[in-house]
């Protein structure tokens, strides 16, 4: 199948040329022969070896002939006095062996340098053959070429000192081809005979075509029919040359032929090449998604199987053509026309796995040639981030492909080059690979997946690659990227890891941690006191793992906690502790549960002093959110909350400013976790640092009074400072509605409004920490402050149904149908009685039922008979103080109506020696 002149069927290249000289036989000095190649190591390679200790010309001698060698060794270099004994000795034994044939005959002088460069590069247990070769060269360096003896003088001799200094005793290094190439370069340079140079071109061809496939010496040959490429000044042959293996390599039998040549032609005309490369490139692309769409789903199926070895060795070309090219002219276009090319042969609908690696190779030695230019000045890669997108897109699809690992590679060699990536790059950059690192099939599942043991084998392999190439990436984003971004962008990505419901992922996600951390911890932005933006979370994370199920986890989570320690502060005390953090992460493999229970509070203890205030609240989210994804036990989950309660034991009066998200966030996981038992005490261990800051914000989420906030109010009530949070509720509730604006505005009824659902809230409160309060004599203390406070609500809210007016947000409307379920008075009054149930006696309380007090002041009517009955009870139960009667007296002046009532029914009870002056009393006095 050819699509005009880019052919897709497999052929066997014919780069015979006309008018060259036919194959010369190692043996036979007339020509060279198609049966006795190199590789073998027959023929002229094989007599150099048997004949160590002649002379160089007697070893060509016993090769060529004695005559031949007179007739073309240089006059001025010695003749054995023996050569023609040993010549004719040679041509007896070359009869008995077939060797000999028809006369002494030297080939023609490109046939003879080729085939000694072959030799003398060709891999062998020792390096006599190489220096026979080479000596031999320069004993025919005139006859060679004339141009040649000035070069050789020097270059030869360095080849040899090369190979005398040799400790290993074989030659089959790519250092060695590699030094044979330049030599041949460097040979080349000072002929300025184009027909000469074109002329050794073609015996290389017929050479290539005399080589068996596959062989060292054919792949060797395209190597340096490259490089005499290179050195021609007849740019039309090198062109058609190139072009010639372009349309005549097979790809899959050949893939190198077409990358060697090419790539080395590229060396001395690299525009010229990259012309051609990208002439045939186009034709092809264009053919080539033409016809794959057209036809049958099998037939366009076949098209692809067969375009996609000359795709994946085009892109192979393209990226040889980079890395051979010379450095002052590649960034020029290295861009659009090298990796574009690159990435739009890529877009192929299937990807087997030789355009896969294909993909990933040409984009990593194409970084390696932009890197190798060194000062790139202002040079920016426009498309860096479609082969980013094209690589990740591909992990996406596929992140258990084995070819995936070398993606790392080419995605850190991508890295290096600029633009920058941004912040939202660099995070999905991190995230992909990643997940295809800790998500990859655990052993466990390879061995329900009934697979091989050599196939299990070697994914454990891959993995391990990839951890490793994970790693290098990690390390090339943090100097490219910046240390402190980069690494707040991986902290985002593992959280979601760490937090995995497979312990298998977070043991793998812990390595990575552990990596990441190592590296970090010696860096100079972390070690110049630059705190670390992600240890709050990081800390809450790892010390959730320190009691992981799995021990290498546990040991991991520790040895991480004790680098984050060393980044946050690196002074020697706290050096020390992070040496005796690792000490105790030996004791984190204990299968005794108070064992790891002592430990794993060690090691809160010393690391939670090094979390900033303004991180609590991170710290505890990461604990939440493994509890609530990490399925844990009641004993495990203990351990977990004792590392928020070892934090605000030690940390707790530093965070004030985060009180309120910190109480949101456990309020939040006590409605969705299952432990939810642990919270109420953690929000007393916070209220004994900052209790007017806990109350005020469990009364700002305390409007909707569930059964979880419930429970927190009782917790409170229950502990030894229970008094004093009644105390500032009562406070609170006295101080409510004060401070309002004028009346008949707008901002006057948002006034109310709100005072009235606060108000309800802090009364509901009361109720609660009453409820529990076992306390009397205290409660009966603060009788005086909280009795006003309740009375007075009763008395302004009795005969309200609902709100002064309309809410003004569905919010607020959903809140008032909670809130208000019942009468508001009701509210205060049943928060008064339970208070009253913990300070009298239950006789006095039956006979406040007998008399239906409750009810009275419930009714709007009766209210001022109810507030005289309820005094005269207390009075006869001794609770009436001249405290409460003070606190009372305002109510007199009053400006509300409702309140002046209330206080004239009360004061009509009380006994002329409770009573004190009023206030407008005193003040005319």
């Amino acid at each position: 199948m050819g699509y005009g002149g880019v052919h897709l069927h497999r052929v066997q290249p014919d780069l015979r040329q006309t008018g060259s000289r036919r194959p010369f036989c190692l043996g036979n000095p007339g020509g060279w022969s198609s049966s006795s190649p190199v590789h073998g190591h027959r023929g002229l390679s094989g007599c150099l070896s048997e004949r160590d200790g002649q002379t160089p010309v007697a070893k060509a001698a016993a090769v060529c002939g004695a005559s031949a060698v007179q007739r073309h060794a240089d006059p001025a270099l010695p003749v054995s006095p023996s050569l023609g004994c040993k010549t004719g000795e040679s041509r007896l034994q070359g009869r008995r062996g077939g060797a000999w044939c028809r006369g002494p005959q030297l080939p023609a002088p490109q046939a003879l340098l080729a085939r000694l460069v072959v030799v003398a590069a060709a891999p062998h247990a020792s390096s006599d053959r190489a220096v026979a070769a080479l000596q031999l060269l320069q004993a025919l360096q005139g006859r060679i070429h004339r141009a040649l003896r000035a070069v050789w003088v020097t270059e030869i001799p360095l080849l040899l000192q090369y190979l005398a200094g040799r400790k290993e005793s074989s030659l089959g290094s790519a250092e060695w081809e590699h030094r044979v190439l330049k030599f041949l370069r460097v040979s080349l340079e000072p002929i300025e005979d184009k027909a000469w140079t074109v002329g050794l071109s073609q015996e290389l061809s017929q050479q290539l075509g005399s080589s068996a496939p596959g062989s060292w010496e054919k792949l060797f040959l395209y190597k340096v029919l490259g490089t005499v490429l290179a050195a021609c000044q007849n740019l039309w042959h090198v062109q058609g040359q190139v072009l010639s293996f372009l349309q005549a390599t097979d790809p899959v039998a050949e893939p190198q032929a077409m990358i060697s040549v090419v790539s080395h032609a590229a060396e001395s005309h690299f525009h010229l090449v990259l012309d051609t490369l990208t002439m045939y490139s186009d034709n092809f692309v264009r053919l080539y998604f033409g016809q794959t769409c057209t036809g049958s789903k099998a037939q366009q199926q076949q098209r692809m199987e067969i375009a996609q070895p000359f795709c994946a060795a085009l892109m192979r070309t393209y990226s040889a053509v980079a890395l051979c090219a010379p450095k002052e002219q590649l960034l020029s276009r290295v861009d659009k026309e090298i990796l574009g090319d690159i990435l739009r042969l890529s877009r192929a609908k299937q990807r087997g796995m030789q355009l896969k690696l294909a993909v990933v190779q040409s984009i990593t030695e194409v970084c390696c040639a932009i890197q190798a230019v060194g000062n790139c000045g202002s040079f920016k890669l426009s498309l860096k981030q479609e082969a980013m997108r094209t690589l990740l897109d591909w992990m996406k699809r596929e992140p258990w492909d084995s070819v995936l690992y070398g993606v790392f590679q080419a995605l850190e060699k991508l890295s290096k080059l600029r633009p920058r990536l941004s912040r939202e790059e660099n995070r999905n950059l991190l995230a992909v690979c990643c997940h295809a690192v800790v998500s990859y099939p655990s052993e466990e599942q390879m061995k329900k997946g009934n697979r091989i043991a050599r196939a299990a084998l070697n994914t454990q392999l891959l993995h391990r690659r990839g951890m490793q190439d994970l790693g290098r990436l990690i390390e090339t984003l943090l100097e490219t990227q910046g240390s402190s971004a980069c690494f707040d962008d991986m902290v985002h990505v593992l959280k979601g890891q760490l937090t995995s419901a497979m312990e298998w992922k977070r043991e793998r996600a812990l390595r990575v941690c552990t990596h990441l951390l190592d590296v970090c911890k010696d860096r100079h932005e972390f070690r110049r006191g630059r705190p670390c933006q992600q240890i709050g979370s990081l800390v809450g994370l790892l010390g959730c793992l320190t009691i992981d199920c799995l021990v290498t986890s546990r040991q991991r989570a520790g040895l991480c906690l004790s680098y984050l320690l060393e980044m946050q502060d690196n002074t020697v005390p706290v050096v020390l502790e992070a040496h005796e953090i690792r000490c105790l992460c030996e004791e984190l493999d204990s299968p005794d549960p108070n064992t790891l229970v002592k430990t794993s509070i060690k090691i809160a203890k010393a690391v939670c002093k090094c979390i900033p205030p303004a991180q609590a609240v991170g710290f505890l989210r990461a604990i939440v959110d493994t509890l609530l994804h990490v399925t844990t036990t009641a004993q495990e989950a203990s351990i977990v909350w004792k590392w928020v309660f070892v934090f605000l034991k030690e940390c707790g009066k530093d965070i004030l400013a985060e009180v309120p998200e910190f109480l949101t966030t456990l309020y939040t996981y006590m409605q969705r976790g299952t432990n939810r038992f642990f919270v109420p005490s953690a929000v007393s261990l916070l209220a004994i640092c900052h209790r007017e800051a806990v109350v005020s914000c469990l009364l700002q989420a305390g409007h909707l009074m569930d059964s979880n906030m419930i429970e927190l109010w009782r917790s409170l009530g229950r502990s030894t400072f229970g008094i004093q949070i009644l105390r500032c509720l009562a406070e609170k509730l006295n101080r409510a509605g004060n401070n309002c604006p004028g009346t008949g505005s707008s901002a006057s009824e948002q006034h109310s409004r709100e005072t009235a659902l606060e108000t309800l809230a802090i009364t509901r409160a009361i109720s609660e920490v009453v409820f529990v309060m076992s306390s009397t004599e205290q409660l009966r203390q603060l009788l005086p402050h909280i009795l006003p406070s309740l009375l007075r609500w009763a008395s302004e809210t009795v005969g309200e149904e609902r709100l002064p007016s309309a809410m003004s947000s569905w919010r607020q409307l959903f809140l008032e149908g909670r809130v208000l379920e019942q009468k508001p008075c009701r509210t205060f009054l049943l928060a008064l009685k339970s208070v009253l149930e913990k300070c009298m006696e239950q006789k006095w309380m039956q006979l406040l039922m007998h008399r239906a007090v409750w009810a009275r002041l419930e009714d709007p009517l009766a209210h001022p008979e109810g507030v005289s009955l309820l005094t005269s009870v207390l009075l006869q139960a001794g609770l009436i103080s001249p405290s409460l009667v003070q606190n009372l007296l305002p109510w007199l002046d009053s400006s509300s109506v409702k309140l002046r009532v209330a206080a004239a029914a009360f004061f009509d009870e009380i006994p002329e020696s409770y009573r004190t002056r009023r206030p407008s009393e005193r003040g005319r006095n």
